[in-house]
């Protein structure tokens, strides 16, 4: 819902960088592949007018950005001036949940003419991801409930094949007052770990980008682990924590 999805895909609108081209930025994404593309193919099409700027780029994967970045300014550039040059983005997938960013005005005209193959192509695969790679989590294969092992680690007593996590991180944010919205919004970063062990560790999956708090849920690739623990920190200082830990996967 609203609540727990508040402020990760927060962006701000420019506009597309006059005469540049929309070129292929991640060629190896699943998306791309077997497309034969390369970094910096252009995707051609008729690109301009509003584009959104991602606040967070580095919780998403960008697939077709403009070729060349400018600084951006704020305010029509009236108030502030930030020198950070800002790549336009023309479309991205999110690296953590299943949601994907269509960016600038014109895109709607840009798939609508059959002559930019390229782009209906990429458009076409994105959609077939999001819909081949979804899963219905309550379908009877949950894991054996863990036992927790501290404020952010769960145990079990025999290894576990785990495809997916559901979790809850605290909400951080008291919607009783009404004022809450007029201070900073606190959030959490962190890794979710697995370890048969409890020694070595590996990454089951990245949440070091985006404003995390409440319900998350991680599908990951299928991984026989014995020990899952969270490694993060609150953006107000207060300690980290989850609770309600549930596994999807096979004992």
């Amino acid at each position: 819902d609203a609540i727990n999805y508040l402020n990760p895909f927060h962006n701000s609108v420019s506009y597309w960088i006059a005469g540049s081209r929309a070129v292929v930025a991640g060629e190896s994404h699943p998306v791309m592949r077997e497309m034969g593309l390369k970094l910096g193919d252009e995707v051609p099409g008729q690109w301009g007018g509003e584009v959104d700027v991602i606040y967070e780029p580095h919780a998403w994967d960008v697939l077709i950005r403009s070729d060349r970045a400018t600084p951006q300014g704020r305010e029509f550039g009236i108030d502030a001036f930030d020198p950070t040059p800002v790549h336009r983005v023309g479309l991205a997938t999110h690296k953590n949940l299943r949601l994907g960013m269509l960016t600038g005005e014109n895109f709607p005209n840009v798939l609508g003419d059959k002559r930019n193959e390229r782009y209906r192509e990429i458009y076409r695969r994105t959609l077939l991801h999001f819909l081949n790679t979804a899963q219905a989590l309550n379908s009877g294969k949950v894991v054996a409930e863990p036992t927790m092992a501290g404020p952010s680690q769960v145990v079990w007593e025999e290894p576990v094949r785990v495809e997916a996590l559901r979790y809850q991180l605290p909400a951080f944010i008291d919607f009783t007052d009404r004022d809450w919205h007029r201070g900073p919004a606190p959030y959490a970063h962190y890794v979710v770990e697995g370890s048969m062990d409890a020694e070595t560790w590996f990454v089951l999956a990245d949440r070091r980008h985006g404003p995390w708090r409440g319900v998350q849920t991680d599908v990951i690739d299928s991984t026989k682990v014995r020990y899952i623990r969270w490694r993060g920190k609150v953006s107000n200082g207060d300690a980290f924590r989850v609770r309600s830990v549930e596994a999807f996967g096979t004992n």
